[in-house]
């Protein structure tokens, strides 16, 4: 799976005074988040299962500008009963702007109850956490 998101900073996503808007890489991380965990869960062919944000912690190291692109990349940390911690590091022209980590937590769209993670979820999952253990942990 890629675990690298692509973003190209648009004009709109600056502020008054020259810099990319916290609000924009908000943004950036839930399309990343997004896209990620709606990756595994199809590949995995699960139905009835959806999951919502229930903390998300983001460090802001450097300001970035437009024009660019900015890559992002996805990491699972960490494995609940019930949630996942997401790993992200942001990068403009090689140089990390920003780190961020979420936790998100399953649940049954038919009963809206939260729900423990799936075995063939967990399965898929638990080879995205063996990728960061072997490609490196979350710089801190």
């Amino acid at each position: 799976m890629n675990n690298t998101q692509l973003i190209d900073i648009r004009f709109s996503d600056m502020d008054s005074q020259g810099h990319v808007h916290h609000e924009a890489i908000v943004g950036w991380i839930a399309h990343a988040r997004v896209t990620f965990i709606n990756n595994i869960i199809g590949g995995a062919g699960i139905e009835n299962i959806d999951y919502t944000l229930v903390h998300l912690q983001v460090d802001f190291e450097k300001s970035i500008t437009h024009p660019g692109e900015v890559k992002i990349d996805v990491f699972v940390k960490k494995m609940g009963n019930k949630s996942l911690t997401i790993w992200y590091t942001l990068f403009k022209d090689r140089v990390r702007f920003a780190q961020a980590e979420s936790v998100t937590v399953f649940f049954d769209t038919t009963t809206e109850d939260t729900i423990y993670i799936p075995s063939i979820l967990r399965k898929a999952l638990t080879f995205e956490t063996i990728k960061l253990k072997y490609w490196g942990q979350p710089l801190t």
